[in-house]
């Protein structure tokens, strides 16, 4: 709560935009493994984290996630499970959400 009330500090957490990284790097290694219910499920729990993240973001005062180049890769990804497009969606996870994990890791750090 306290981290909501401070306007000089990101509200995000380093520590939440590792939890998030570390749920789709593990799912976009189980999908590219075939492991498909297992990269499924990561990938499940990294919406989850992620709409948390959002919602904290989106109360700051200066937030850090761009939802304009967010919204384009959620859509892409509710369509490739839509499809059971596995590879798309290891794709995605790998080269659009992980790189921006990572820049929301860099913009965390201090907070």
């Amino acid at each position: 709560m306290n981290e909501m009330i401070s306007n000089s500090k990101p509200v995000m957490r380093e520590a939440d935009c590792e939890r998030l990284y570390d749920f789709l790097r593990k799912a976009y290694e189980h999908l590219r493994r075939g492991e498909d219910a297992d990269g499924i499920e990561d990938t499940l729990s990294a919406v989850f984290e992620l709409e948390k993240m959002v919602e904290c973001d989106q109360n700051a005062q200066q937030p850090q996630i761009e939802l304009s180049q967010l919204l384009p890769a959620v859509k892409s990804l509710h369509a490739y499970i839509r499809n059971q497009d596995i590879t798309g969606m290891g794709d995605l996870l790998e080269d659009v959400l992980c790189p921006m994990a990572v820049k929301w890791m860099k913009g965390s750090e201090g907070a």
